[in-house]
């Protein structure tokens, strides 16, 4: 299953602009197949995505059904952002942590 960046207060998921399989621009959430990839990747590409205290952020593994879910809530919106909540609803904000 994918692992994703959760803001611990705020449960923004981190997304960025990537390019898909068709080297199209999308925007997305970041998301690893493992969570050793994360753990060890996660660091880089959210100070690349502009978040400066990283320790404010953990892996969560989730589905790959709810990874397509937030990307759809994203809409290719950069303006856009994805909430994780506790109680694993996904909500869309306008705000960065």
């Amino acid at each position: 299953m994918p692992f994703v960046c959760r803001h611990r207060e705020s449960g923004v998921i981190v997304a960025a602009w990537q390019r898909n399989v068709y080297d199209l621009p999308y925007y997305g959430v970041l998301w690893w197949e493992t969570g050793e990839d994360a753990e060890r990747e996660s660091e880089t590409r959210l100070s690349e995505c502009g978040y400066d205290d990283i320790s404010s952020w953990e892996t969560v593994e989730v589905t790959e059904s709810r990874v397509k879910l937030m990307n759809v809530k994203l809409n290719n919106n950069d303006a856009r952002t994805v909430v994780l909540e506790r109680d694993g609803s996904i909500q869309v904000s306008f705000e960065r942590p």
